[in-house]
């Protein structure tokens, strides 16, 4: 499939979702942008390297760091616009033919997906970790800055 439609297209998911999630008014377009991007961030790193785990770091990472510089623009946590923004990496190709090798008995081809599934969830949670790790470090509260000085 082009990747201009599929990055159209998950942002159109990714605005589904977030209005699901509760989301609303201006941060609606917001989360579906998010969402865009963090797929064209996906295809740009599977061009770079062709390696999953690799392309789901750098769109975990990106979805982040759009979602902190959100939560710092419009005043709300980060989450919010973080969990609609990744909502397009979940593995949910993996997921399936996990069940599905267990519904047909083959325990070896749904340990390899179930594995490919953890590695995934395992490397977006990292991609999240050390962006907003960084943004902690590097930009820290005003009520923590009034507590150095």
């Amino acid at each position: 499939m082009n990747p201009i439609w599929q990055t159209l297209l998950a942002a159109v998911c990714t605005w589904g979702f977030a209005y699901l999630f509760g989301m609303r008014g201006r941060h609606l377009p917001v989360c579906a942008v998010a969402g865009g991007l963090v797929w064209a961030a996906y295809l740009l790193a599977g061009l770079a390297q062709d390696n999953y785990l690799f392309s789901n770091f750098c769109a975990a990472a990106v979805g982040t760091l759009i979602a902190e510089t959100c939560a710092r623009l419009f005043q709300c946590t980060a989450t919010s616009f973080l969990v609609p923004a990744v909502i397009p990496l979940i593995p949910g190709g993996a997921l399936f033919y996990t069940m599905e090798a267990f519904v047909r008995g083959d325990r070896a081809a749904a340990g390899e997906y179930a594995i490919q599934a953890a590695a995934i969830a395992g490397v977006i949670a990292v991609g999240v970790y050390i962006v907003s790790s960084l943004f902690r470090y590097i930009r820290p509260r005003a009520k923590d800055r009034q507590t150095e000085v």
